[in-house]
């Protein structure tokens, strides 16, 4: 009932549907082989797995069929708002396929972004490969921290990638099939004892982002971070993207425009929590001296 509920009311056909499931079951099953901990998917999860699949389907048949189709959608439901003291940086202003290179996941931390992140990396391939879209140059991961990049690394071993921290000694540097995890930090214009010229990996690449966050609102680090995907593609993560857009300084808003058409799915903390999954707790206030170190302690 509910296949066909998702095909009449979506333009979602039904055959898309089951072709899009059985994408999700296979892409599954292959990270699944080598985990412990196999992953049996949360319904908000299968559900941004199911969008990625159409997006990614619509996009690399036709991006500029796609923009069109987004661009109508926008100035029809803009067009019937006011502006007021609001900026509308959607209404009578075409998105372009270049635009939608990108997609951003918003979910709340603990909603498990890392193994949605490894069947999204497998449904690009997929469907890149499906309409003969030309070979990434690089596949990366760019991540805010090393601690992380370690993490990442480990976790994409146990769903079966190869990946390596990224080193400008790697062999694995001119191919691509290779997982290659970078911290955001070591992105720059020029070479440097820890740090490498974005320029050296070409801008066609499949490139994940981690905590996409904090390279926003001003961060220096963002335009390099960029470059990567400029002809390549782009998916990134973060649990907090709404409040990184809301902190944005400019008076168009460009992370507005730039992340309202790049959103493909919200399961930020208010719908986590929503739905149960987020942790209850109680503060205590303790009555204690000012000088006691005690006053800084809060019982849980």
């Amino acid at each position: 009932l509910l296949s066909y509920q998702i095909a009449e009311n979506s333009g979602i056909s039904l055959d898309e549907l089951q072709e899009y499931d059985k994408n999700i079951v296979h892409h599954t099953k292959e990270i699944n082989e080598g985990r412990t901990d196999k992953v049996r998917w949360k319904h908000y999860q299968y559900i941004e797995l199911l969008m990625m699949e159409a997006y990614l389907d619509r996009y690399f048949r036709d991006a500029d069929a796609l923009a069109e189709e987004i661009t109508r959608y926008c100035n029809s439901i803009f067009g019937l708002m006011s502006e007021g003291n609001y900026t509308l940086p959607f209404k009578d202003k075409k998105i372009t396929a270049d635009e939608l290179r990108k997609v951003a996941v918003w979910c709340a931390t603990g909603s498990g972004k890392t193994l949605m992140m490894h069947v999204n990396f497998k449904q690009v391939l997929h469907y890149a490969q499906k309409y003969n879209r030309k070979d990434f140059d690089n596949w990366l991961l760019v991540t805010p921290k090393d601690v992380l990049s370690r993490q990442h690394i480990l976790d994409m071993k146990q769903s079966g990638f190869d990946a390596i921290v990224f080193s400008k000694n790697n062999s694995a540097w001119t191919t691509s099939n290779c997982v290659q995890v970078i911290e955001v930090t070591k992105l720059k214009d020029i070479n440097g004892p820890t740090s490498v010229d974005v320029a050296a990996f070409g801008e066609n690449n499949l490139v994940l982002v981690d905590e996409a966050h904090n390279a926003q609102g001003g961060d220096t680090q963002k335009p390099y971070r960029d470059r990567l995907s400029r002809r390549g593609f782009c998916i990134e993560y973060s649990a907090t993207l709404g409040q990184a857009v809301d902190n944005a300084n400019g008076a168009d808003n460009k992370l507005l425009r730039e992340y309202g058409v790049s959103t493909i799915f919200d399961y930020s903390y208010h719908h986590f929590y929503h739905e149960g999954y987020g942790k209850e707790f109680e503060t205590c206030n303790i009555d204690v001296e000012p000088d006691d170190p005690s006053m800084f302690i809060y019982e849980l």
